[in-house]
């Protein structure tokens, strides 16, 4: 396992153009299998920090949102991103500080939240973005044990409270996903996206036309997973199907003309063609009325016995067996 230097970019904020400024910087050595745990853990022990505080998130390219790590897979994706950039400076973490304060408001699940990063759904069942949105939050003093502080909280109930408002984002996305089967998109790169659909990951290159369920590149068509990440940036879902699907290519089928075959007593046949004699093929026809129905394939029956050679398949007036060994 080798280390991997790190460069934290910490205490700042985010403006506008999702910037990260007004920040300070150190540095960390993170081995490449690192969990997200690990990684909160090691971060918090630099920077002498509570690692319930600590957002961490990265930005990939310019004008591009920042992407959150709050998962052993997006601790993956970071790293295997990392190691295929070159230079300390590419690719820094961002690290910001959540506050600890307790809030309560009121939100369209009937759960006590604050405001909080809620998906707009549309018809087509996508995920399509979380959009941060403002609200009145109430501060409240309340017993640590009733606090929600794991993001995997599988049951969501009215008169919850939650930890922060990152915590809660996280678990409203779980539970969209879980429970309305929608897909969640994470860009990675510009053709490079991952798609979680339930507790499925799948991983779609729409440069190479590929999606690790298959679909794409069989059917040469765009599967679900592409298909979300395909409505979740505006794109054209035509640039990804094959030409043979087009009307173009279906005229081209039909552009060769097809030439009729004239009358029979018009054919020019050959003589040695004409010479030759079709005869029917050879056969001894066995006695007994033939059958009228078809036998089923694949029946596993009772199979007949021959009582004179012991045998299967025959009876005792069919055998040649006996005349074989006379």
């Amino acid at each position: 396992m080798e280390n991997i230097p790190i460069l934290l970019q910490h205490s700042g904020e985010w403006d506008d153009n999702h910037n990260f400024i007004n920040f300070h910087v150190d540095a960390i050595l993170i081995k490449t299998c690192r969990k997200f745990e690990q990684l909160l853990r090691e971060i918090a022990k630099q920077l002498q920090k509570d690692s319930n505080t600590i957002v961490i998130q990265y930005v990939i390219a310019q004008e591009y949102p920042p992407i959150t790590i709050c998962s052993n897979m997006s601790v993956s994706v970071y790293m295997e991103l990392k190691k295929s950039s070159a230079g300390m400076t590419t690719l820094p973490l961002c690290v910001s500080f959540a506050k600890n304060t307790i809030v309560a408001s009121t939100s369209s699940f009937d759960v006590a939240t604050t405001s909080l990063e809620i998906v707009q759904f549309e018809s087509t069942n996508m995920i399509s973005t979380f959009d941060l949105q403002e609200a009145d939050d109430t501060s409240i003093e309340l017993d640590d044990a009733n606090i929600i502080t794991d993001q995997f909280h599988q049951k969501v109930e009215k008169g919850q409270i939650y930890k922060d408002k990152n915590l809660l984002a996280l678990v409203m996305t779980q539970y969209a996903v879980r429970e309305k089967c929608q897909y969640r998109v994470l860009p990675s790169t510009q053709f490079l996206h991952l798609v979680i659909d339930g507790q499925t990951r799948n991983v779609v290159r729409l440069h190479e036309k590929n999606c690790t369920c298959g679909r794409f590149q069989l059917d040469d068509i765009p599967c679900q997973h592409v298909m979300a990440v395909i409505q979740k940036f505006h794109m054209d879902s035509y640039k990804y199907c094959s030409d043979y699907y087009s009307i173009d290519y279906l005229l081209k089928t039909y552009e060769v003309p097809v030439n009729l075959l004239p009358d029979e007593t018009k054919w020019q046949i050959p003589e040695h063609v004409s010479s030759q004699v079709v005869l029917p093929p050879k056969g001894k026809i066995i006695p007994g009325r033939p059958k009228k129905k078809r036998g089923i394939g694949g029946w596993k029956g009772n199979t007949i016995t021959c009582a004179l050679c012991v045998r299967k398949g025959h009876n005792r007036r069919t055998c040649r067996n006996i005349l074989k060994r006379v």
